[in-house]
């Protein structure tokens, strides 16, 4: 039987040289999400920008009255989540701040 070689691909649609940083506006954020929110619209909820700047970025989950309040994860964990996939992008965000109706 034949082995087959394993190599990878490097990805590089869309990748930023090592060390580049993308600019933190509301838009570029929003961008940045754009791929989890599919996730919460199918739960009927959402990801909004509510500020983005050099030093902090807000966002707040947004709630419809057909949410499934037992399918989005607890606050904590989104935060972390989050927060990670915006780092990757803005390395230099000093600030991340989740707003979640949940927690009022």
């Amino acid at each position: 039987m034949r082995q087959l070689k394993q190599t990878s691909i490097p990805v590089t649609s869309g990748a930023k040289p090592k060390g580049a940083s993308t600019i933190i506006t509301t838009e570029n954020v929003q961008r940045a999400l754009e791929p989890l929110r599919k996730g919460f619209q199918a739960d009927g909820a959402d990801l909004a920008v509510q500020s983005a700047d050099d030093s902090k970025v807000t966002v707040r989950l947004v709630l419809t009255e057909a949410a499934c309040m037992d399918c989005i994860v607890n606050t904590g964990v989104l935060s972390v989540i989050l927060e990670d996939v915006l780092r990757r992008e803005f390395p230099d965000m000093k600030t991340f701040m989740l707003e979640d109706p949940r927690e009022r």
